[in-house]
Parts: C-alpha cells; structure tokens; sequence
C-alpha cells in the first residue's frame, strides 16, 4: 500500500507516521521541514500553491489529508490562506487522487463543521465543511471518510492549542476565562484515538461523516481542575458575561460502530503534556 499525509508535521499526522513505521510505503508531505520521519518520503511542498500536487508521486492508494490552515483565528486578513489550504488544496489533492490511482480519501474536517458558528470561526469552520462537500463529490470514484475530530491534544501539541494553554494558564495563575457556570462541554480526544480512528478509516467502505472524540464529557472548569490536581496548583477562574456558547460534544455512536470507540481518558492522556 502507498499513503500519502499532508499536515505530516503536525500532531495528528507525526503520531499516525509513527504507527506505520511497518508495511506501507509513506509520502509525508509537509509545509515545514520534518525533523524525524522515519523511513517516510519526505516531500516539502506549499499547500497554498496550485503547482504543490507536481511534487507528489505518481501514482497512490490512500490520502489521509490532515493539512489545515493554522490562520484559522486570523479573520479576516488571512481568509485567503484559510479558503487555500482547506477548500483548494483538497479539490486538488482529490483530482490529483483520482488521476493517480487512489481507493481512500480520508480527510480530517472540524467538530463544527456542521454546525451554524458565529465569528471570528464561521469562516474556518465554512471552509471544513466546503471541503467535506467536494470529498464527498468523489464517492462514486474512490472510498471518502470525513473525520470530524473534537479537540484533539498529546504530546508535542503547539503552546496556541486548547489543552496547552489550560496548563499554563494553571501553571501561572492566569484566570480562566468560563462561559456559563462551568465553560462550555467538550469531548477532549487524546492523539492515539484520532489516530486509531484513522486506522479504522482505512478498512472502511463507502463514504461515511463521523465525529471522532474523546470518551467522556467534560466542562472546561473540569478540565483545568484535573490539571491543577496533577501539577497541585488550583486553577484560578473567571465568569465570562458574554452569550454562552454552545456545547462542542461529539456523537461518538458512529465512532463507535464503525471505528471503535475511544479509550484514553483525559485523566491519563493529559500526562503525556505535563511530563
């Protein structure tokens, strides 16, 4: 088999490398150089270019498309390259797919992608959904699993990231900022279950949605509170005025079903960012 990842630097995409270490042939294709790709091909290609699909091999079986714009919060100065990663990028890697032979495309879409949002993430979350439309395009051609992953977080994950600024904010003493009595509810997915349900995708067939999260709900405030019992600091809050927004739960049923159900508990995989 030959796989090809964008986003392969990222956190999702340097943890699935790591799980194929053995077996398939790997193109890990990256905006930023990779430090450690194991016996991945390594390709070093701008996403937002429309030549970047001239540098892929010729021919593949599965594209797991993780790529994403990390200018997601800066609307509207950066939407071109938010539209460029997320909507163009995709209908390229799809027509680049098609021609060069691929089953399976697995693309990675957001918690809210099928969802109203309000600003600064209307756009960011319009451009994932764009994207699962024109992959879904494709179903008569190749198999297309949608991966709606909720708010993932491990090891190496960027400082600008949910989790990571929970710790410092603990760390620091910096307030909390809650909407509501305890902050919105969320289903925190460790890496190893995004990665696992991607595994899964590939032995799927047809075109399938499906929310990918954690194994339990938890509360922001709850959340900050594991945290501060690991690190024993007590986390400092503060009550947000503002509307409350909505909850970002994941329907874990198809998940479940088709991919198996998730496993690392946010009590245990937060380990993986204190140590």
């Amino acid at each position: 088999m030959k796989i090809l990842v964008t986003g392969a630097a990222g956190l999702i995409g340097r943890h699935l490398i790591a799980s194929l270490d053995a077996g398939p042939d790997i193109w890990a294709v990256s905006r930023s150089p990779i430090a450690d790709a194991g016996r991945a091909h390594v390709i070093t290609a701008d996403l937002t270019s429309p030549h970047f699909v001239d540098t892929l091999p010729a021919s593949i079986d599965t594209i797991v498309h993780l790529a994403q714009s990390s200018a997601y919060r800066d609307f509207p100065e950066r939407a071109l390259d938010v539209f460029a990663v997320n909507v163009a990028s995709t209908a390229r890697l799809l027509d680049w797919g098609r021609r060069a032979g691929a089953s399976r495309f697995i693309l990675a879409s957001a918690g809210g992608a099928g969802r109203d949002a309000v600003s600064p993430l209307a756009y960011y979350l319009a451009s994932k959904r764009s994207a699962e439309l024109l992959a879904l395009g494709y179903q008569s051609a190749m198999q297309v699993i949608v991966l709606r992953f909720h708010f993932v977080y491990g090891a190496g994950q960027r400082p600008s990231m949910l989790v990571p600024r929970l710790i410092e904010s603990v760390r620091s003493g910096t307030p909390i900022t809650l909407a509501g009595t305890d902050g919105i509810r969320l289903t925190p997915t460790h890496v190893t279950d995004a990665v696992n349900a991607i595994h899964g995708s590939m032995r799927l067939d047809g075109a399938h949605t499906i929310d990918v999260g954690g194994p339990e709900v938890l509360t922001l405030k709850s959340m900050a509170s594991i945290i501060g019992r690991k690190i024993s600091r007590e986390p400092k809050f503060e009550r947000s005025t503002g509307e409350v927004p909505p909850d970002l739960i994941a329907d874990l049923t198809e998940m479940r079903a088709l991919l198996g159900g998730p496993q690392r508990r946010f009590e245990l995989g937060v380990d993986d960012l204190l140590a």
